[in-house]
């Protein structure tokens, strides 16, 4: 029982420490136009946790990490308004630019990251596909990894997306980037990306 307390009291002055910045009373539509304002009480709530929702427009998991970020005091990819400036900012992401290219700056922080993680840090021939972070990202061999051509059952070929290739879409604009049909026309892109993300952002 008391290695117990001990691992209690640790973890709890760790998470003092390191969250809890992020001040839900400054979370809305109009500073954050990405976060669904409806809210459903859940479970979590119970053990002193707060559940904010976020839309569902291909940017979800980048929206996610960016409110964890804000919560660890890091607000590199955010958008700093005053009060004045949210007033006369719009609350949709279709037409929030600051927010879209902030986003999209995050977007493409990350897929510098990767590429330089598995040119550098894990090149192609030293890769342990036995390691979890591999695993969570759904990947087990190279094609999957760095991307390319493959050759399908009927003869055919077809472009598999390699982890780095997930997080941006070359020559697409930012206005397409945020329309509504971003996560269905890129959904390989937009859905999951997020696996690669995550792992690419916790190894960086």
């Amino acid at each position: 029982t008391i290695h117990k307390l001990v691992y209690c009291t640790t973890f709890l002055r760790c998470h003092d420490f390191w969250l809890g910045k992020l001040q839900l009373r400054n979370v809305s539509k109009s500073s954050h136009p990405f976060v669904c304002m409806s809210h459903m009480p859940s479970v979590f709530e119970d053990l002193g946790w707060y559940v904010i929702d976020v839309e569902g427009d291909g940017h979800c998991g980048y929206y996610s990490l960016i409110l964890g970020l804000e919560n660890n005091n890091l607000f590199t990819f955010s958008v700093d308004f005053n009060k004045e400036t949210m007033m006369h900012n719009s609350t949709s992401m279709t037409e929030n630019r600051p927010w879209q290219e902030k986003i999209l700056q995050f977007r493409h922080a990350l897929h510098d990251r990767s590429q330089w993680l598995l040119t550098e840090l894990y090149p192609r021939g030293k890769r342990n596909y036995n390691e979890v972070m591999w695993l969570v990202a759904g990947t087990c061999e190279d094609i999957l990894v760095d991307g390319g051509e493959v050759e399908m059952e009927d003869g055919t070929t077809d472009i598999e997306f390699g982890l780095s290739d997930r997080f941006i879409v070359p020559h697409l604009s930012t206005e397409e980037y945020f329309n509504d049909s971003f996560s269905r026309k890129f959904w390989r892109i937009s859905h999951e990306s997020i696996l690669g993300s995550i792992c690419s952002f916790i190894a960086a």
